[in-house]
């Protein structure tokens, strides 16, 4: 939303008495006469910025005794997330007080608008750890349960990065630089939208794969999952409501009224917080193999070792086998050829035994008289 005054909301407002401040309902705004006096293209709710402020530093406490009680410190993400919406709001209570400060509007800006990356890179870490402490190989297809935290985790950095730099031009007083600003946020809300769909289809790969184990119905591995899903949907409203309100001009509904961002931006993201008080995933992730901590690192580390060693083995053996082969059919051969020769030696002793009996008996036929007697 580019800073520049609007009329609408504070034209149909009533006076209240000092000539510069104008109540409509519990909004309070500042009269439309001067341009540069109001920052807001609405008239913005106070109450509604406290009750959002409240829920989300409740948000914030709940889950970082959520995060102490089950001892799991990359609850550390999602806490961030609570940490930038709460203050994300409070600033947005200090705006409506403070319509002409630049530095409040851009601020409450910033922080409801890059919060919910923390709670994406939170969704990100939970399937890492589920794909390493229900599956039988740590993986799911040719990606481990690290390189999916890694790969996702870099790029919600990604998208930040981009949005931080579209996010960072909005408050401009110059149009062509809103303009170019809201054009690189909202490529960075594509690209999150992007790898968001990707991660629900690791998620449901990972349902495929774990499913088909023995027994699995004993691993409550089923209702974290389904809160990733509703994670991932609710996500995805708000970052499509998002796209919608900064493509469809700075005059468009969702710019000009204050409830559709209240209600398609705010309220998803405290609901995916909630979701993780009421079932944190240290409730059935826990024990061995539940966390890239440094026994998993030892394990990883022997693991490739073992594996390495192995590979060598293959190799060095296959060169021995050869060896082995070459002396095996040498000796064959050798005995092959000599079994051959005794045979053929006996054979020929058999001929000449049999020969010499032969020419014995023949002799002894013979009459006398056939040696010129």
């Amino acid at each position: 939303m580019s800073p520049h005054p609007t009329t609408s909301a504070a034209a149909a407002a009533t006076s209240s008495g000092d000539g510069n401040w104008h109540v409509l309902g519990d909004a309070t705004c500042l009269a439309p006469g001067d341009p540069g006096q109001r920052v807001w293209e609405y008239c913005p709710s106070f109450a509604a910025a406290i009750i959002f402020s409240a829920a989300f530093i409740c948000a914030f406490l709940l889950n970082t005794t959520m995060a102490i009680i089950y001892r799991k410190p990359f609850s550390w993400v999602l806490i961030m997330g609570c940490a930038w919406s709460s203050a994300g709001f409070v600033f947005r209570v200090l705006s409506t007080r403070h319509q002409q400060s630049l530095v409040y509007y851009t601020a409450q800006q910033l922080l409801t608008i890059l919060a919910p990356l923390w709670v994406n890179a939170f969704l990100y870490m939970v399937l890492a750890r589920m794909v390493l402490f229900w599956t039988t190989t740590g993986k799911i297809g040719i990606f481990s349960a690290s390189k999916i935290g890694l790969m996702f985790v870099l790029s919600d950095i990604l998208t930040f990065l981009i949005q931080v730099a579209g996010a960072g031009q909005l408050s401009s007083t110059n149009a062509s630089q809103v303009k170019l600003g809201k054009t690189i946020y909202m490529a960075g809300v594509g690209v999150q939208l992007t790898f968001l769909l990707l991660f629900l289809g690791m998620a449901i790969a990972f349902h495929r794969t774990v499913s088909r184990r023995p027994n699995i119905q004993i691993y409550p591995y089923k209702t974290l999952l389904y809160l990733i899903h509703a994670s991932v949907l609710l996500i995805s409203i708000r970052t499509i409501f998002r796209l919608a309100e900064f493509s469809n001009g700075e005059n468009s509904y969702s710019v000009t009224h204050e409830w559709p961002v209240l209600v398609f931006d705010a309220l998803p993201v405290w609901i995916v917080m909630m979701f993780w008080v009421v079932y944190h995933p240290g409730r059935v992730l826990k024990g061995e193999g539940s966390e890239f901590n440094k026994q998993w690192k030892a394990d990883k580390k022997g693991r490739k070792a073992e594996e390495k060693m192995r590979r060598k083995m293959r190799r060095e053996g296959a060169g021995m086998y050869d060896k082995v082969g070459d002396g095996i059919g040498n000796r064959v051969s050798g005995v092959l050829e000599q079994e051959l020769g005794v045979v053929q030696g006996q054979e020929r002793g058999l001929g000449h035994t049999a020969y010499a009996e032969y020419g014995q008996s023949y002799e002894m036929q013979r009459p006398l008289a056939s040696y010129g007697a």
